[in-house]
């Protein structure tokens, strides 16, 4: 998910968090297993798995011209994986009440992510993989991928990278070369010598330098409007 937040409401979504935060920690009980969040995409997992309290960085309550959204802001997470839970922008909420409301409890659901994430024991360290949606077929992109192209980046500057416009296109153009269309077809793509399969996905971890997860991407709601948070 992507959102063109400004410095202030960052600013007044972290006064926010640290508000609610105490009280919602004080509160949290680990004894019901059906109170926590259930991600039903690989996108969700993989951002849950990793959620610590020091990832929480801000809680903001938004107005769009649709409606009103409650976004928990996080970081410290690697590039590709998502860094925004939220109300769904198709979605809006009637006020700012209602927005504040859903989004003390996304923060509360994290919250006890994060307490589940410290006290589990896992006999193997967590793999890096960081999913990436192509026409609805999902990708598992190793994180050390999406590293080195950051990487390389960092070397050749910033003359020589693409912007976002630019990365979908040349996935779509990738696409066209290898299938003949601008869409993915699974038994073709399955058919493909390892070097085109690693064209394409160098595509997709390019996308997710980008903070993008799927291609092509949903659309988003109109820019956000700045108002105060509570």
């Amino acid at each position: 998910m992507n959102l063109d937040l400004s410095d202030r409401q960052i600013s007044q979504g972290r006064r926010l968090l640290r508000q609610l935060l105490p009280d919602l920690r004080r509160g949290i009980t680990l004894a019901n297993t059906e109170d926590g969040l259930q991600p039903t995409s690989i996108l969700g997992l993989s951002m849950m798995v990793r959620i610590r309290f020091e990832n929480l960085d801000a809680l903001v309550i938004r107005r769009s011209a649709t409606g009103w959204h409650a976004d928990v802001v996080l970081t410290g997470l690697p590039t590709g994986v998502s860094n925004v839970m939220g109300t769904p922008e198709s979605h809006p909420l009637p006020d700012q009440e209602e927005a504040l409301k859903a989004g003390t409890e996304i923060l509360r659901q994290l919250c006890r992510q994060a307490m589940e994430n410290a006290a589990a024991v896992r006999d193997m360290p967590q793999k890096d993989l960081r999913p990436f949606e192509l026409h609805g077929h999902t990708f598992q992109i190793p994180g050390l991928v999406v590293d080195q192209i950051a990487q390389v980046w960092s070397v050749v500057g910033p003359a020589l990278m693409p912007d976002r416009e630019t990365a979908r296109v040349q996935l779509t153009q990738t696409l066209i070369q290898l299938m003949g269309s601008d869409r993915l077809d699974p038994d073709l793509y399955e058919a493909l010598p390892d070097v085109d399969k690693s064209r394409i996905g160098i595509g997709m971890a390019t996308l997710l330098l980008f903070g993008e997860f799927r291609h092509p991407d949903r659309p988003m709601a109109q820019p956000a409007e700045e108002d105060p948070s509570p």
